[in-house]
């Protein structure tokens, strides 16, 4: 629990300086940011086990982005080069009342022994958490399943980590909106870490959302 809560810290001070650092160096006006509205086929705040929870991310035909001086730049997407989002899950520990990323690689809190995990459609390439939409048949779209194997509360983020270059290099940021019916409440109630809403109102400021959900 101890190594946990210190884990905890350093992911919060890293997101802090990050913060910082965004407000000491002046925006890029060339960046464009736009936001892809995610759907998922469960908005309860409970599935059952063996259930599939679908997370789609799907590329539009028309983007509309803004950059930091709210000037407005709109494509079609003749030619989509690239486009990539990352995501976490993390396991709430009601017992210990904390919470643990869920890691591919490390053999303690590994993803698969909590989710079977089926990406249809896109790739992964350099990272397992990062998923590339696919670019050469319409429509663009990626779909995660989660299917979960154990009961338990677990939330995933779509984190800022974003990127897409169209056309004639035209690049950017987009930012994965998730419902705002998130069920953060849930988390709340179940670990003492009080510091964590405040974490992920700083994360969703640099552009990453979370979402929450049990299992029974």
């Amino acid at each position: 629990m101890k190594s946990n809560t210190i884990i905890a810290l350093i992911i919060l001070f890293i997101t802090l300086m990050s913060f910082q650092c965004r407000k000491e160096f002046p925006p890029d006006p060339e960046e464009y940011k736009f936001t892809i509205n995610a759907k998922l086929n469960h908005l309860s705040e409970t599935i059952r086990l063996g259930d599939t929870l679908s997370i789609e991310v799907s590329f539009p035909d028309i983007i509309t982005a803004y950059n930091y001086l709210n000037q407005v730049r709109t494509e079609e997407t003749n030619i989509l080069r690239s486009a990539s989002f990352s995501y976490t899950v993390m396991l709430v520990d009601s017992v210990a009342r904390t919470v643990h990323y869920l890691s591919f690689a490390k053999p303690d809190y590994n993803i698969y022994d909590y989710f079977t995990v089926d990406l249809r459609f896109g790739t992964t390439q350099y990272s397992p958490w990062e998923i590339f939409l696919p670019n050469t048949v319409r429509p663009y779209k990626a779909i995660l399943n989660l299917i979960p194997k154990v009961k338990g509360i677990f939330y995933f983020s779509i984190g800022a980590n974003t990127s897409f270059n169209v056309n004639q290099n035209f690049k950017g940021k987009f930012i994965v909106h998730l419902p705002s019916d998130n069920h953060l409440d849930m988390v709340d109630r179940n670990i003492d870490n009080y510091q964590w809403r405040e974490g992920v109102e700083l994360n969703r400021g640099l552009g990453s959302e979370t979402y929450a959900f049990r299992v029974n």
